[in-house]
């Protein structure tokens, strides 16, 4: 009698490109010692699973903006760390690498639900697309955008939800800003460190520059400084004199902005966080006022501080002079100003 074998289902080999492995690590490590719990509008484990689909199906969003920065052939492996939230995004750090063993850094940004943070999401992408043609150096590089499908786990038809994502070159070595003293700021490490007051002001001297490149006089719009918060913010986590700074975030390119408003923003805004309020303008007003020499013709960064003085005459600029470092701070200014 023949010997009858069990009935083995027979496993499919598995195919030698069995497509995209993706590796997930929860680092936080830009959410600072002393990270805020945000709400969220979907689990974790839903968008890993999305992310994970996409790329299994070559989307025309993920996929296609990985392959594009990566080299000789698609991706095999790709290392996903969540690094931070706020109230609107995700973030992620994104490293793909291929059989050609060539790699690619991607930061990866997901609004946090299909409406008003898709909404907000995707207006900074458009915003930072233009700010990075004005001044390449300043400002993230971004890199791709699109819809990530979220299944709803019910599997209710009518909930579709469809959030925004968009991608950027990474930023090695950078860190996003938080307020630890109305004097200091700090990198948002994963270990509590401050930059010393010296380097504070160098990172307030920076800020300056960065807004000053992405001022266009012409059409008068900008960066307004009243606008930014901290983690716009990244600064290479050990301070260092070259002043390197990106902006990551934005929400507008602000219009009307004129000369004699931006360097109003630029004395009296404040960057906080939570209750610590650190001021913009820097110790010395002669140090400001260098900046803007640096910058720009002499002539032009005369002209400009002239303008709001002659404004801060005229507006009530000495309510707010208990944000500046010195009661003469505006006549110092006015000295520097006039000088040939």
């Amino acid at each position: 009698s023949m010997k009858t074998t069990p009935n083995r289902r027979r496993i499919a080999p598995v195919p030698v490109d069995s497509g995209v492995r993706v590796a997930w690590s929860e680092s936080l490590r830009f959410c600072g010692p002393y990270p805020t719990v945000y709400k969220r509008f979907y689990k974790l484990e839903t968008l890993k699973n999305a992310v994970e689909k996409a790329l299994r199906e070559k989307d025309r969003f993920l996929f296609a903006s990985i392959q594009r920065h990566l080299v000789c052939g698609p991706p095999g492996v790709v290392k996903c760390d969540f690094v931070y939230e706020d109230a609107l995004r995700l973030v992620f750090t994104l490293v793909a690498s291929n059989k050609a063993r060539k790699q690619v850094a991607l930061r990866l940004v997901v609004a946090k639900n299909h409406e008003e943070c898709s909404a907000q999401i995707l207006a900074e992408y458009e915003v930072l697309t233009a700010l990075h043609q004005r001044a390449p150096e300043c400002v993230v590089e971004p890199c791709g955008h699109g819809m990530l499908y979220l299944p709803d786990r019910h599997h209710r038809r009518e909930v579709n939800r469809e959030v925004f994502g968009y991608f950027t070159k990474d930023a090695p070595g950078l860190s996003p800003l938080y307020v630890a003293s109305n004097t200091q700021l700090a990198p948002h490490a994963p270990k509590p460190m401050r930059y010393s007051k010296k380097e504070s002001e160098a990172l307030k001297l920076a800020l300056i520059r960065l807004v000053v490149r992405l001022y266009d006089e012409a059409t008068a719009t900008g960066v307004d400084p009243a606008g930014l918060y901290p983690e716009c913010l990244a600064v290479p986590e050990r301070a260092q004199e070259d002043g390197r700074m990106l902006l990551l975030q934005c929400k507008q390119v602000r219009k009307r902005l004129y000369r004699h408003k931006l360097i109003h923003n630029l004395l009296f805004s404040v960057l906080k966080t939570g209750a610590t309020v650190l001021p913009l303008a820097p110790a010395r007003p002669d140090d400001f006022y260098d900046v803007l020499c640096a910058l720009l013709p002499k002539d032009t960064a005369r002209a400009w501080c002239q303008a709001f003085l002659a404004k801060a005459s005229t507006m009530n600029a000495h309510e707010h002079e208990e944000l500046l470092p010195g009661r003469e701070y505006l006549a110092a200014l006015g000295e520097l100003a006039r000088q040939e």
